[in-house]
C-alpha cells in the first residue's frame, strides 16, 4: 500500500465474498467487475488527485439473478400457443 500511496496511482479493488466460491464465485467477480469498471473509469477520469475504489459484489442469490418459469403451467405473453395453453 505503501508504494501505491506514493505513486499517486490510482487503486481499484474488489474483494471477493468466501461464501461463494466455485462458479458462483467466479460469475459474480466478473459480473461485478464489468458492472462497476465503466463507472469507476468515468469517476476517475475526472479526479483532480489519487482515488481508491472499492467495487461493490453484485448479490449473487438465485432470487436476485434469475427467474424461472415453466410455460406448459404458466406461459409468458410472447409464448407461442399461450392461449391454448392457457385455455387447457
Amino acid at each position: 500500500m505503501a508504494a501505491i500511496a506514493q505513486s499517486g496511482l490510482h487503486r481499484i479493488e474488489y474483494r471477493q465474498n468466501n461464501k461463494h466460491g466455485g462458479l458462483v464465485g467466479l460469475g459474480t467477480a466478473i459480473a461485478t467487475v464489468c458492472a462497476a469498471l465503466p463507472h469507476a473509469l468515468s469517476e476517475l477520469e475526472t479526479a483532480d488527485g489519487q482515488r481508491l475504489v472499492a467495487l461493490t459484489s453484485i448479490d449473487p442469490t438465485r432470487q436476485k439473478r434469475l427467474q424461472i418459469t415453466d410455460p406448459a403451467v404458466a406461459p409468458p405473453k410472447y409464448w407461442p400457443g399461450r392461449d391454448s395453453t392457457a385455455k387447457s
